[in-house]
């Protein structure tokens, strides 16, 4: 009886033993296992932030800013909300942007309001009115960014806030900005506004090796074909112009290294008022 009984107790007790040795065995091997998770760090088992591509160290290679009057609130509203449109937008070595594709169309629905443009005959309202003055920051900041400017049309009448030949007007469907980053690297855009004055900058990850000096000259009369007459409230007016080219010189220590001209020639119109026959 007592033999029987001592069997039974060994048993038992080899039983609960092997019972404790798989517990530690699976103890251990779930130790080793977030021991080495924790401690040899694959590409895969990485912190998700490690594993994000590196943001390249942004420079300005070229910015320019212009100033519109927040009194008038419709026209302030449509450029501050196409600069957050265009604020961050990259462009790729090669690639090209175009306001209008950035930007969209300007719609009620959009969020755009109607302000006034300005035409030929004078300023009328129309819906984005005031947006024009974004392309144009964008433009002259492109340029001494020494990008490639593809697509760019002049206003129908000299503005205010850019000397002669350095203004972009856009249209919907018709006139756009279109430029190319020809530089090895991509450039991004960056743009606000802040108490009446509209900064574009163009960032890059390396400055430019050169500066860039821009110049508006060669103004010449319209030619005939350009010059007209018409009958405005009984008043006979004579409309004339003037041609103005815009260079982009390339300039390193101080002496001009490469010269090119942007576009064909921009026209501005003027009218003044003839004498009685």
């Amino acid at each position: 009886m007592t033999d029987t009984s001592s069997l039974t107790q060994l048993v038992r007790t080899q039983h609960y033993m092997l019972q404790v040795v798989s517990l530690l065995l699976w103890l251990l091997s779930v130790v080793s296992f977030t021991g080495c998770t924790s401690l040899v760090r694959s590409p895969h088992s990485a912190d998700p932030s490690s594993r994000r591509s590196v943001e390249p160290t942004w420079v300005p290679v070229g910015s320019f800013s212009t100033t519109f009057d927040v009194e008038a609130v419709d026209r302030s509203y449509n450029l501050r909300l196409a600069a957050r449109l265009v604020d961050g937008v990259v462009v790729a070595s090669g690639e090209r942007f175009s306001f209008n594709h950035e930007v969209g169309r300007r719609t009620l629905e959009r969020g755009f309001r109607v302000a006034p443009v300005l035409a030929f005959e004078g300023k009328r309202p129309a819906m984005g009115g005031g947006i024009c003055q974004v392309s144009t920051t964008i433009y002259n900041a492109a340029l001494y960014a020494d990008l490639r400017i593809l697509h760019r049309y002049p206003h129908s009448r000299p503005i205010r806030y850019v000397p002669l030949g350095r203004d972009a007007t856009v249209s919907w469907g018709s006139k756009d900005l279109i430029f190319e980053n020809p530089h090895p690297h991509p450039i991004r855009l960056s743009a606000s506004t802040q108490h009446g004055r509209l900064v574009v900058t163009i960032l890059a990850p390396d400055a430019l090796s050169y500066e860039v000096r821009l110049e508006t000259a060669d103004h010449e009369q319209a030619t005939p074909r350009k010059q007209l007459q018409v009958n405005e409230q009984s008043e006979r007016l004579s409309i004339g112009g003037v041609w103005v080219k815009l260079y982009r010189h390339r300039v390193v220590d101080g002496s001009v290294v490469a010269t090119e001209r942007i576009g064909g020639a921009s026209f501005y119109p003027f009218r003044r008022r003839l004498e009685a026959p």
